[in-house]
């Protein structure tokens, strides 16, 4: 009798091939899920470090422009900052990709003009939120009127920016030759 129980118990001991089997299988999925959303996570927090980016570079542009009466033209003048703010460290701020190939010979506004990160940062993507890329724009009477300041979005990297203004420039700001400061586009024909 107690050769039997014995012999019972050791038959209903260990899991089978299948139940082991849908284990590994459940696990197998919820590792795919997490990898995946790991992946979309890191690329949303690298875009909105991207959007903080831009949005202190445009303070420090406001700031320059309260303490000296004029927005930048000079990215020199974004980092350096101005007496009563300054860029926070490890912020990098760098020119358009390409001046001479975004002068439009018609006026474009810069929400057309910009809308593809690959005009505004090159080919080479930037390898984290903290490099915007600065726009100044010139206006007719001849002095910055304020510019357009991009970070990389890395949620939809092959077409889009994130972008704030800063002085009188907002999305329909219309651009053309002459737009752009000398002392940043040595191909313009006027410069502030």
């Amino acid at each position: 009798m107690v050769f039997g129980k014995l012999k019972d118990r050791r038959q209903d001991s260990g899991f089978t091939l299948v139940e082991l089997l849908i284990v590994i299988v459940v696990i197998a999925i919820l590792a795919a899920i997490t990898i995946v959303a790991y992946g979309n996570i890191s690329a949303r927090a690298k875009t909105t470090q991207g959007a903080t980016a831009t949005a202190n570079t445009v303070k420090v542009a406001e700031a320059i422009n309260a303490d000296n009466s004029k927005y930048p033209d000079l990215y020199s003048d974004l980092t350096t900052g101005s007496t009563s703010t300054k860029l926070p460290s490890g912020l990098t701020v760098v020119q358009l990709n390409n001046y001479a190939t975004v002068i439009p010979a018609t006026a474009t506004a810069l929400s057309t003009l910009f809308a593809n990160s690959t005009t505004v940062f090159g080919s080479t993507a930037p390898s984290s939120g903290n490099t915007v890329v600065v726009v100044p724009i010139c206006s007719a009477a001849g002095a910055v009127q304020g510019g357009a300041v991009y970070g990389y979005d890395f949620t939809s990297p092959s077409t889009k920016v994130s972008v704030s203004y800063y002085g009188s420039v907002n999305g329909s700001t219309t651009v053309s030759t002459g737009s752009y400061p000398k002392t940043v586009d040595a191909t313009a024909s006027t410069h502030c």
